[in-house]
């Protein structure tokens, strides 16, 4: 594609993406390149990285469009001025490219041209000016700014740090090693055969960080099961479960089995764990990721709801029991930018009783002794430390564990992964032990 196309490509995704839908935006753009084939892998990688950075400056573009626009915006123009003031281009060169041609865009009118030397001229401090509001600064709509910045109690970082970390820089891509498959040397050796560049982490031996993003499907070592896609932030929440081989263990909210594949890693295949969630189709990608990774000793159960039949021979069956319940996802900004501008305060009250549903019915499968452990993506006290001292105030049975780990920041109860001290994704961590 030439860069005129290109840029065609941006606004039509841009006008065509539904920020209300469901949908994320990576399974969007996959969609989208299926159907567009002629599209090469060079053009894919600009279109993706461009557009995954203007849904992170998202609310500044519509700032600055309705600062010089009189109210008139539109994708095509916040597209525009997301190219200026991000130096991708010149007005100049954009005058040329927009021409009118097949694939290019039209050509700009006098009111476009007008705004776009307008904000070419005042974008001194890049994407920032000094009358933009703070959500709009950070790019969060405003009741979520409010919500993280409330929730958000460190004396390591500033909230201004967080919130910009989380808003506006990109995510690494972690690999889990599957050391079901072999040692760490020996997995790591079938990775530098093919000459990948990656880090390997000094905190969680299991983990490397890629220098880049690669198409990991087109390797044997992926596709063979000697690694997973897993955030070192999930890998420290996986480990500080604390399994040990033999143990019985309820994954209750497993999803694809993420949490799942490495709490099977670390009890050695040995034991039993049972992966149970509503999504036959999350269920589904997670038995066709067991058998890549060689793991024997899950047996996958699709629920109709937390109270599911099925469910009752389990009482007081675990030894540990892993909820890692559905969130507003707000510590996985960086990873999905289109996030934000899907949730709302209503949606975090419905998310907030469902939580609070699976808690109080979950904790049944608990053995004595057992341990109970509450996990989420999300940075909000309503979704965490409020979500556990409501269930302990109605449950006298369980006591919270102290987290003494230096992998998280303690709160009231448990503790948070910050995504800032590891460049990672945002997870909050509790463990409940039930009394004998």
């Amino acid at each position: 594609m030439r860069l005129a196309g290109r840029l065609q490509a941006l606004i039509d995704i841009n006008s065509d993406f539904d920020f209300q839908s469901q949908t994320p935006i990576d399974r969007y753009l996959r969609a989208y390149f299926i159907k567009r084939r002629f599209i090469g892998s060079k053009d894919r990688f600009y279109l993706k990285e461009n557009f995954y950075n203007y849904l992170r400056r998202r609310l500044q573009c519509h700032w600055w469009c309705d600062l010089s626009y009189n109210g008139k915006r539109s994708p095509r123009m916040c597209i525009f001025i997301y190219l200026i003031i991000s130096h991708q281009i010149t007005l100049e060169e954009l005058k040329h490219l927009c021409d009118g041609s097949k694939y290019a865009p039209s050509q700009l009118t006098k009111d476009e041209i007008k705004v776009l030397q307008y904000c070419d001229k005042n974008k001194v401090g890049g994407f920032d000016h000094q009358s933009q509001p703070e959500h709009i600064r950070f790019n969060l709509p405003e009741w979520l700014y409010h919500a993280l910045s409330q929730s958000i109690d460190t004396s390591e970082i500033s909230t201004n740090q967080l919130l910009d970390f989380l808003s506006h820089k990109q995510a690494n891509t972690d690999l889990r090693l599957n050391l079901l498959k072999g040692s760490v040397s020996d997995v790591l050796k079938r990775i530098k055969e093919k000459s990948i560049f990656f880090q390997e982490d000094k905190d969680i031996y299991s983990c490397i960080r890629l220098d880049k993003d690669i198409p990991l499907g087109q390797y044997d070592f992926f596709n063979e099961g000697y690694v997973e896609v897993q955030d070192k932030g999930s890998q420290i929440v996986s480990e500080s479960i604390g399994v040990k081989p033999g143990q019985r263990i309820l994954d209750f909210c497993a999803g694809a089995g993420g949490k799942t594949l490495a709490l099977a890693m670390h009890a050695q295949n040995k034991g039993k764990i049972v992966a149970c969630d509503t999504s036959h189709r999350r269920l589904e990608r997670a038995k066709t990721r067991l058998r890549r990774a060689s793991v024997s000793n899950v047996q996958l159960i699709s629920i109709a709801n937390s109270h599911d039949k099925q469910l009752k021979k389990y009482k007081n069956a675990f030894d540990h029991v892993l909820l890692d319940v559905p969130c507003t996802g707000t510590g996985t900004l960086r990873r999905n930018p289109d996030l934000k501008y899907k949730l709302s305060a209503t949606y975090l009250e419905e998310l907030v009783a469902v939580q609070q549903e699976i808690l109080q019915s979950a904790c049944r499968f608990v053995a004595n002794e057992g341990i109970l452990t509450y996990v989420t993506c999300s940075l909000l006290k309503q979704e965490n430390e409020s979500q556990i001292k409501c269930f302990l105030a109605n449950h006298e049975n369980f006591e919270p564990i102290t987290v003494d780990n230096h992998f998280f920041v303690a709160a009231n109860y448990g503790g948070y992964v910050m995504p800032l001290r590891f460049k990672t994704d945002g997870f909050y961590f509790c463990q409940l032990q039930k009394k004998a």
